[in-house]
């Protein structure tokens, strides 16, 4: 049976529709212009509540979902998992599903002045995921990018942290900037990065490369990290 895009009165199935205003756009996408330049006349927020309801507002969207959760694309559940947890929005522009992602880059350096980039993950089901990025969490909700930095390395870096570790922010370094592209976690479905760039140190870290693991419903995820000279190239985000 096909999804329908409809929900019997006249809108798309799990979205409220409003009229883009004429401010300048924020970190939660409420922007009033296409990425080719182009205005946007019209969003429609996803209010879905299942995956069921994702998986029709996709295909309304334009989203092929054939592909989710084969090879290192994540599943439909997964985005819907996601966006229940507030680390992203989702919204039709025009009619084309777009996602929304506030990204904290957190560039952590040594003494050596190297940065800290993540190597490749390693999911649940023995999959790999090449990263190669700095640091990278994604905002939950309000949540404001200082208090992004503490929970990232706590939850990304825990297994490699020291006991009284410490976390020195360099706040004259922040630098916030938007880019799209095609998101490669879920294919076909175009994503607007928010990125938030910072940098800081932590002590206590490894100085040669180092594994962490971390606790997930099906097994254990482990990321491998390595140390980088500063100005290292680093692909798009993969979140």
């Amino acid at each position: 049976m096909s999804d329908s895009c409809s929900n019997g009165n006249g809108t798309e199935a799990g979205t409220s529709t409003h009229s883009t205003s004429n401010g300048n756009g924020n970190g939660n996408g409420n922007g009033n212009g296409h990425n080719d330049g182009t205005a946007i006349t019209s969003v429609a927020r996803y209010s879905g509540t299942t995956e069921q309801e994702l998986r029709s507002w996709l295909c309304c969207g334009g989203v092929d979902v054939a592909q989710y959760g084969l090879g290192t694309s994540k599943t439909v559940f997964e985005l819907h998992e996601e966006v229940s947890k507030s680390e992203s929005v989702l919204q039709a522009e025009d009619g084309v599903a777009v996602r929304i992602v506030n990204v904290l880059s957190l560039h952590v350096i040594n003494s050596a002045g190297h940065v800290l980039y993540e190597a490749e993950q390693v999911l649940p089901d023995g999959r790999s995921r090449y990263r190669n990025v700095p640091l990278s969490e994604k905002l939950i909700g309000e949540e404001t990018w200082p208090d992004a930095v503490q929970r990232a390395v706590r939850e990304e870096l825990s297994g490699a942290l020291p006991e009284g570790y410490q976390v020195t922010v360099f706040p004259d370094t922040f630098q916030m900037s938007t880019e799209y592209s095609q998101s490669m976690s879920f294919p076909g479905l175009l994503t607007k990065y928010v990125f938030h760039r910072v940098r800081a140190s932590v002590n206590g870290l490894p100085s040669t490369p180092f594994s962490t693991r971390e606790d997930r419903p099906t097994g254990h995820l482990t990321t491998h990290w390595v140390w980088r000279e500063q100005g290292s190239p680093a692909t798009k985000s993969s979140t």
